[in-house]
């Protein structure tokens, strides 16, 4: 058996594929074709998944982002250096967030992703969920939701410093 690689220009992921020729058995000419047997175009997947990117750059993201202000997310977008125009990002395939709740207040996120993490960097609370229902947290604790299609609530019930709880979070939203 032999097979042919061929760029297909006319795929939009313009990947290389192999085309696999029809293996019947030729010695039986009355067999009928099975659909395991027929011609397969078969693509390759490291074009698709290692694309050729810019490289991202290493930029600060101090602590003094979240130590002051109001209670908001402070996304960590870099999208205007990636050239990339369709989405807030850190990287092609994530963002990450410093995330101020001041005491007493509440904040919701939301993020079309498959997961998201949160690193308490200070202060407890709760977070809610309507799909996964409450959870505590304090300085230090990491929590993981999954694919979720509704926001979640997080409030900051105390803090020891800055007046407000904070968070590191990042999903694969974009």
């Amino acid at each position: 058996m032999t097979t042919e690689s061929t760029t297909n220009d006319s795929n939009p992921h313009n990947s290389n594929f192999q085309t696999i020729p029809n293996i019947n058995n030729e010695s039986n000419p009355q067999s009928q074709e099975s659909p395991w047997t027929k011609d397969a175009r078969i693509y390759e997947y490291g074009q698709a998944a290692n694309p050729t990117l810019k490289p991202i750059p290493v930029l600060l993201h101090p602590a003094s982002l979240h130590e002051t202000g109001p209670t908001r997310i402070i996304p960590f977008d870099i999208s205007d250096f990636l050239d990339i125009d369709f989405c807030a990002c850190t990287s092609p395939n994530l963002l990450a967030s410093f995330v101020r709740i001041g005491v007493g207040d509440a904040i919701d996120t939301r993020a079309n992703a498959t997961s998201q993490a949160f690193y308490v960097i200070r202060g407890s609370g709760t977070t809610v969920s309507e799909e996964y229902g409450t959870i505590q947290w304090n300085k230090g604790d990491v929590f993981v939701v999954p694919i979720t299609q509704k926001s979640m609530v997080h409030t900051c019930s105390a803090t020891t410093a800055h007046g407000a709880a904070a968070f590191y979070w990042i999903h694969d939203a974009p």
